[in-house]
């Protein structure tokens, strides 16, 4: 086992410790989501009310909105979004990058380290706060994240497709707000939402990243090292593997549907050696959805922080190709 290897394995052992959150799915409700048509479970958004909230300064900017794909917890149906401005941006503020951060994150600055900084970059950037992350802790949450990857296969489904519910009613209300272009961009689960969202997205969106992405809902979850400590507890709650495969396919990107852009405007970069979202993954949607630019990292889930510079001058260099008016002159 080679370094990067070792790391993932050290990583997720150690998550295997924690006390794991209860499932509360009955075996009712799986059955609804593995059967529910499409547009029940991938609902209609307009463009996200934005309000301003306390927080930032004056090149950082908080924002509240409701969401529209509705869990009935009101923590969680309150969404969060930050913008940070740059001076001096080339595009006038008309490009906007749209990050969906991994799971387990507490700020927003380690996202932050795998775009460029937006201090010199040629555009806004924008953060969502996923659900069950950070403001949208359920009370009683010991960490960021802890009810979002569990053995509850039917709530690691719900917070997705309220995730990219979230993104897709956000990205609307940038066009609102003049922006002309945005680009999703998605770290490890956050490649989810993202990636399913480019399914049903606006013409505002000219593409995507996905960084060590989990596009694979099962196979990343389930069937892998971070499942040998999720499914018992799945399991145990009278959740078959059969029945999670049915479940989580409904937020698996390359099976939810083709993407209303160019697939040559997405860019997969995963880790050659990551055991939690594996390269099979990214390389499966590449096929699927055909033309999907691919960027193999020497590195694996854990040990890709270290490369966050060079994602950084990646992600840039993709930014400035797929939306030309952000080329430096």
């Amino acid at each position: 086992m080679n370094f990067h290897r070792l790391m993932d394995e050290i990583g997720v052992r150690n998550m295997w410790r924690y006390p794991r959150p209860p499932v509360d799915s009955t075996v009712e409700e799986l059955t609804d989501l593995a059967n529910a048509p499409d547009e029940k479970l991938n609902v209609a958004v307009g463009p996200a009310e934005l309000e301003p909230v306390a927080g930032g300064g004056e090149l950082e900017e908080h924002f509240a909105f409701p969401s529209q794909c509705a869990s009935g917890a009101p923590e969680l149906d309150t969404a969060y979004c930050v913008r940070w401005r740059r001076y001096g941006a080339r595009c006038g503020g008309r490009v906007a990058l749209l990050l969906a951060h991994g799971a387990y994150a507490a700020s927003h600055a380690k996202p932050l380290l795998f775009v460029p900084d937006a201090r010199t970059a040629e555009w806004d950037t924008w953060l969502l706060e996923l659900p069950e992350h950070m403001r949208r802790q359920r009370p009683g949450s010991r960490y960021s994240g802890e009810f979002m990857v569990t053995g509850d296969a039917g709530r690691i489904t719900r917070t997705i497709l309220q995730a990219q519910a979230d993104l897709r009613a956000l990205s609307a209300r940038l066009a609102e707000m003049g922006y002309e272009r945005v680009v999703l961009v998605g770290i490890s689960i956050g490649a989810s939402p993202v990636m399913q969202s480019l399914v049903r997205c606006g013409p505002e969106v000219a593409g995507a990243v996905g960084i060590v992405p989990s596009v694979d809902a099962y196979s990343g979850l389930w069937d892998s090292l971070l499942g040998r400590g999720l499914r018992p507890t799945g399991n145990a709650a009278g959740i078959t593997d059969d029945m999670a495969g049915r479940v989580l396919s409904r937020i698996t990107p390359r099976l939810v549907g083709r993407p209303k852009l160019d697939p040559s405007r997405v860019l997969l970069a995963y880790g050659r050696h990551d055991l939690v979202a594996r390269p099979h993954e990214s390389l499966d949607l590449a096929r699927d959805w055909g033309g999907c630019a691919l960027a193999p990292l020497d590195a694996g889930h854990a040990t890709v922080i270290a490369l966050y510079p060079r994602i950084r001058r990646m992600v840039g260099k993709w930014m400035r190709h797929i939306v030309p008016e952000c080329a430096r002159r």
